[in-house]
């Protein structure tokens, strides 16, 4: 400290250059010693784009402020910078032209204060110690004007403020910027590079002609750059997330990179990949096969953050990297997992999703140790990046670790931005992980403060996430998203618009018709961009919605479907059928052939789910399949018989008996097996189009199997709609099976509570169900009924008039005199409009209960009969 204070007593008395030194040096032992101002720490970049999608050269903060002595030091600086160009005599002697440069050159050394703090040097230049006449020759030639001097002194001075971490004051660093300016076409090629590394050393902004101006400076002094130079340049324009970089002037940095290949190091290799990957950059792939084999040779000597930095890039510039570098780079990361950061971890394990590439258990295992370690420490983005690739490896970690994911989201909500809520949702999903309701709900709020920060491919990712976790959220959550989708409509690509569609049926909400047709209208304008999947979601999502696309958009999806069929999977063909019969659209000849053809190449792929979907779509189409995709699918059935599902059976047989298929009954046989050992998981609408396909298939069931679907009938009873009971009633009866007692009375028992809330059509099923079977209710029940018919009678059609008349004879009841008042009152009214066939079934049916009450309504019929 004495010898700090000494240096800044005297430094008014210093020449500029020996200023500089000291200050540098100065603000080294201070740093060393541990004197400093404020402790600061920074987070780093913050991820940007698509999930996980940026990487991070680790922060280039240092761990302490400038000391006091420094700050001194600096501010003399500060008070030089008005008198540059006045340059005396003897400072130019004392000084000379080939001033001693490499001090004041950032070097990249195991020293340096960067990698005290455990992370990968970040620094400008290196001097070549065995280059050094070469350097003092090219000196001489970078100095040849006053201006170009002076503007050398400035970019010098900033230099210091960068090693040491100072930022000047606004109108101080307006006059370096301005000297800078007025010497950069001849500034030598070292101070340019120190310049960018300054720039992004102390976060300022400069100028947009003195940034275009050094990188033309670059590009007319391509011989003098050197790779580690080319390295820092676009490490430290990645770093400042420099938008307008010159694609000539990465070029340059490319081909210093391809002519040099023998002076490329370890940390070159990492900085030139993730500032071109940073910076868009996609050199050429003999270059990057260049790099990776650097890569290869470096890696074990590499620390963590610069291994981590070369595979993120790797991957994020769509490089195929070998598969053997893949292992050496996860085996060092094994080896270097107690020095890597929540960051590099979330980094390689982004790198490793991206290139499709699955980690050994021991990598998993150790990435989950050093993540719950450090769990403390993770930001905002750190969480939600490694919840993300966790997701997108489809490796679920330990509970222990997630557990601790889920406290440091909750602790740090307030700083998540959009992204990284994006991105943890996407996590959750892909890993089909709900942590605990507080912190989902936290979540959801945060999403819901955001909302209007979140573009088209934020709301659709989050639809999508909340679908695949099948977690609404309140309804005003979901009109929230709805409107922000609104705001981005013209923005949403094909899959976005298709991941919107396809999470609001999993969700169990429609929205309002407005928002549908405007996905209908950017659907429609997106129509040739749709994949195969893409085009059968999209259908099946507007079916379930129960909303019908214009014609316009039907024809361009089956256009589409048509072009890509080669791309369909067997679940899209089978979600394409499904979706055409459900909203009742006839594709054309060409697309159904091209199905039934890839029914016929993908039979052995197909699940029974999607047999069944294929064979219900047929028979709503009234389409019956080729002989040749016929065949396949009953020979597939025959495979897969013990594996369908109540469900699955009902809607194969359903479409074999609507198409008049004729499966074998060796198939028939092996279907019935599995409902006697499936029927305790069978559903009412299960049990009743089972039995109706078999009826019609004329396939004896046998006694044990029917037994055991009326017994899982009874069970449902209650829960039974009353088209179901008369459907399962009169198909027993047309199977000549007499119902069990225990279901005719479980049928009265659950109708006549819930009578009253039944709409004419479900008692009118109910009744001719029990006249099938010339069954008659229970009195109570068929008071219950009438009551209901007589409230309704009025709004049935006629053809449902002659059928109540029919029933009721069929059963001979005699019903109550009001009722009866009422269907004589309707029939008479209706006398005219009546067609000769339904006037003969009220004849018959009123001589059949040969009440004398309609003697007057049983004449009136035959009159009008005979007329």
């Amino acid at each position: 400290r004495r010898i700090t204070s000494f240096a800044r007593e005297r430094a008014q008395a210093l020449d500029l250059k020996l200023l500089r030194e000291l200050t540098v040096a100065v603000g080294r032992i201070e740093t060393t010693a541990g004197i400093s101002g404020d402790s600061e720490k920074e987070e780093g970049t913050a991820a940007r784009g698509r999930a996980g999608s940026s990487g991070s050269s680790g922060s280039p903060a240092a761990a302490f402020s400038p000391g006091p002595d420094t700050l001194a030091l600096c501010a003399e600086l500060e008070t030089r910078v008005p008198s540059l160009g006045v340059v005396r005599r003897e400072e130019t002697e004392n000084e000379g032209i080939s001033g001693s440069f490499g001090a004041e050159t950032a070097i990249r050394d195991d020293e340096a204060e960067d990698a005290q703090e455990g992370k990968e040097s970040k620094l400008s230049a290196t001097t070549n110690s065995d280059g050094n006449a070469g350097q003092q020759q090219q000196r001489l030639k970078d100095v040849l004007s006053r201006q170009a001097r002076v503007a050398d002194d400035a970019a010098r001075i900033v230099w210091v403020f960068a090693q040491v971490r100072h930022t000047p004051q606004s109108y101080i660093m307006t006059m370096l910027q301005a000297r800078i300016a007025e010497g950069l076409k001849e500034l030598p090629i070292l101070s340019v590079v120190n310049l960018f590394w300054s720039m992004t050393r102390i976060a300022s902004r400069w100028p947009v002609e003195i940034m275009r101006g050094l990188q033309d400076s670059v590009i007319a002094n391509t011989k003098a750059l050197t790779p580690q130079l080319a390295g820092t340049l676009v490490w430290s324009l990645g770093r400042s997330s420099y938008q307008a970089t010159s694609p000539a002037f990465l070029d340059v940095t490319e081909n210093c990179i391809a002519r040099s290949p023998d002076d490329i190091d370890s940390y070159t290799v990492s900085q030139v990949l993730w500032g071109w990957a940073t910076l868009g950059h996609t050199p050429k792939p003999r270059t990057l096969r260049l790099l990776e084999k650097k890569l290869a040779k470096f890696l074990d000597k590499m620390p963590a953050q610069s291994l981590s930095n070369s595979v993120w890039a790797l991957a994020r510039l769509g490089h195929d990297v070998d598969i053997n570098l893949l292992h050496s780079v996860e085996e060092q990361a094994v080896r270097k997992a107690g020095s890597l950061t929540p960051q590099n971890i979330g980094n390689i394990l982004w790198a490793f999703s991206r290139i499709e590439y699955r980690p050994g258990m021991r990598f998993i295992s150790e990435i989950e140790k050093r993540a719950y370690a450090s769990k403390g420490v993770f930001t905002p983005r750190d969480v939600s990046n490694t919840v993300w690739a966790f997701g997108k490896l489809s490796v679920m970690p330990g509970s222990a670790l997630l557990a601790g994911l889920d406290q440091v989201t909750a602790e740090s909500l307030p700083r998540f931005s959009a992204q990284h809520l994006v991105n943890l949702l996407s996590g959750y999903a892909n890993l089909s992980y709900r942590p605990n309701e507080s912190v989902l709900a936290g979540v959801l709020d945060k999403v819901q403060e955001q909302m209007r920060s979140f573009n088209g491919q934020g709301v659709s990712s989050i639809l999508w996430s909340l679908g695949r976790l099948s977690h609404r959220p309140p309804d005003d959550h979901i009109d929230a998203i709805c409107r922000q989708i609104l705001t981005n409509i013209n923005s949403l690509h094909s899959a976005e618009v298709t991941n919107i569609l396809w999470a609001f049926p999993r969700l169990a909400y429609r929205p309002r018709d407005d928002v549908l047709r405007s996905l209908e209208t950017q659907a429609l304008d997106q129509v040739w961009d749709f994949s195969a999947p893409n085009v059968a979601t999209t259908l099946s999502a507007f079916a379930k919605l129960g909303y019908p696309p214009q014609t316009q958009l039907m024809r361009g999806l089956e256009q589409q479907a048509y072009s890509e069929m080669d791309l369909f999977e067997p679940q899209a063909v089978a979600n394409l059928f499904w979706a055409f019969a459900k909203l009742g659209y006839k594709p054309g000849v060409d697309l159904v052939q091209s199905m039934e053809m890839a029914i016929e190449l993908q039979i052995h792929d197909f699940t029974p789910q999607c047999i069944a979907n294929t064979m219900w779509a047929l028979s709503k189409l009234q389409h019956a399949p080729a002989e040749g995709a016929n065949n396949a699918i009953l020979l597939r059935c025959m495979d897969l018989a013990d594996q369908f599902s109540p469900q699955n059976i009902a809607n194969t047989l359903y479409g074999f008996s609507k198409l008049n298929f004729n499966p074998p009954n060796q198939l028939l046989s092996l279907f019935e097996k599995r409902i006697q050992a499936t029927v305790a998981t069978f559903h009412a609408p299960s049990i009743a189009i089972t039995l109706t396909a078999f009826r019609r298939l004329r396939y004896p069931l046998a006694r044990k199997t029917l037994d055991g679907l009326q017994r899982r009938a009874v069970a449902l009873a209650s829960s039974t709609k009353a088209t179901e009971k008369s459907t399962i009633l009169s198909s027993l009866d047309k199977m000549g099976v007499t119902p069990s007692k225990d279901l005719i009375t479980a049928y009265e028992s659950a109708t006549n509570r819930a009578v009253a809330k039944l709409d004419a059509d479900d008692v009118l099923e109910l009744l001719w169900a029990f006249a099938r079977l010339s069954q008659r209710p229970k009195l109570s029940l068929l008071g219950s009924m009438e009551e209901a018919i007589a409230k309704h009678v009025g709004s049935i059609s006629l053809e449902d008039l002659t059928g109540v008349w029919w029933a009721l004879a069929r059963i001979q009841v005699e019903p109550s005199m009001g009722l009866l008042r009422i269907l004589e009152q309707r029939t008479r009214d209706e006398m005219e409009q009546l067609s000769e066939k339904e006037k003969k079934d009220v004849m018959w049916a009123v001589s059949k209960m040969g009440l004398e009450c309609l003697g007057e309504l049983e004449t009136s019929l035959k009159s009008a009969a005979s007329g």
